[in-house]
């Protein structure tokens, strides 16, 4: 795919690359064959770099042209979201990344032993292991046998497919179509093309306040959950790092951020997706209290994929009771001052 339409930032690309688990590589070799291979990367002084032995096939990509590509699918978007009878709009969004160059090699024995050791770093990240170290004895060999390539990152071409073809409201309807077949990841295919493309809030993402609802929050925004959630009655006892932790490992997480992005406001649920769903940490800064928000964030988390269809739903309160009978919860049990409160919802066990 050759439009421009399609074409973004090479900081992206970069980004898909530092994240990558693995790369295709493809050169040809002497005799004009070509070769393909997957490797492990990492990006050290701005360039991508791998290892592989001292001799072999692979080491005669040293010196020649070579591209390597990585790519991070999205969502794959049946033909019937597009047209009622043709097959053909059926289409996958994507982010990828294409990078041209000639390979050299890397000869110094400490720049080597930097990149083994940020390769450790990126896919043993628990450490376990004496860092990668050229004067240290049980690598001083080891590092000097190996052979690390590195490729330049100056002919890089970075491509996003998310919807930016799309008229703005057609994308927003195309939100409203991801939110409702729920299909694994099409909720956080929602946030990459809100985050990529402005679009107009769908109308399960609508609040009427100066807010911005998330039917996905990300990893990044769960230690800004744990700050909000700190003292609070339930999570006593319990340190930052478990609360971000529960958040990250969570099944259906949603929430709020105002104008300066800051989170405002949290709900998220442990879940089977089919009987048995509970929820857990509702929380709206002070200054958002009684506005509505919290509402909002309840109906979007019981409207989520991995909760709607869930027959049997709880949630455990102090004080606010009152708040969830509004929205169907109805006492079951108390313990102490902490009360059960349940929303059956009636379509099996």
């Amino acid at each position: 795919m050759r439009r421009p339409i399609f074409e973004t930032s090479n900081q992206l690309g970069r980004k898909i690359l530092e994240r990558a688990h693995t790369i295709e590589l493809a050169f040809a070799d002497a005799t004009g064959q070509p070769v393909l291979r997957t490797l492990h990367a990492v990006i050290v002084d701005d360039l991508l770099c791998f290892h592989c032995a001292p001799v072999g096939e692979k080491t005669a990509m040293v010196g020649r042209q070579v591209v390597v590509s990585a790519h991070e699918p999205t969502v794959t978007l049946p033909s019937t979201f597009f047209d009622a009878q043709r097959a053909c709009p059926a289409t996958t969004y994507y982010q990828s990344v294409q990078l041209r160059g000639t390979v050299g090699a890397i000869e110094s024995h400490e720049r080597k032993a930097r990149v083994l050791q940020a390769l450790m770093e990126k896919f043993q990240p628990q450490g376990g292991h004496l860092p990668v170290d050229a004067g240290d004895p049980i690598y001083g060999t080891v590092v000097g046998a190996l052979l690390i390539g590195c490729l330049a990152l100056d002919q890089m071409t970075t491509k996003a497919r998310l919807g930016q073809d799309l008229p703005a409201n057609r994308r927003s309807q195309l939100l409203e179509q991801l939110w409702q077949r729920g299909a694994p990841g099409d909720v956080q295919a929602i946030e990459s093309i809100r985050r990529f493309c402005a679009t107009p809030e769908p109308a399960f993402l609508a609040t009427g306040l100066p807010i911005k609802l998330w039917c996905a929050l990300d990893s990044q925004r769960a230690d800004a959950a744990a700050v909000l959630l700190d003292g609070t009655y339930w999570n006593v006892g319990i340190s930052r790092q478990q609360i971000a932790d529960a958040h990250r490992n969570s099944v259906a997480w949603v929430g709020a951020t105002d104008g300066t992005e800051a989170l405002v406001g949290s709900a998220r649920a442990i879940s089977d997706g089919a009987k048995h769903a509970h929820i857990l940490d509702v929380f709206v800064a002070a200054p958002w209290r009684g506005a509505g928000l919290g509402r909002r964030l309840l109906e979007l988390l019981l409207d989520h994929p991995r909760v709607r269809n869930c027959s049997r739903i709880w949630l455990r309160t102090r004080h606010a009771d009152g708040f969830y009978r509004q929205l169907g919860f109805a006492p079951e049990t108390s313990r102490g001052q902490t009360r059960t409160m349940l929303l059956d919802r009636g379509h099996g066990r």
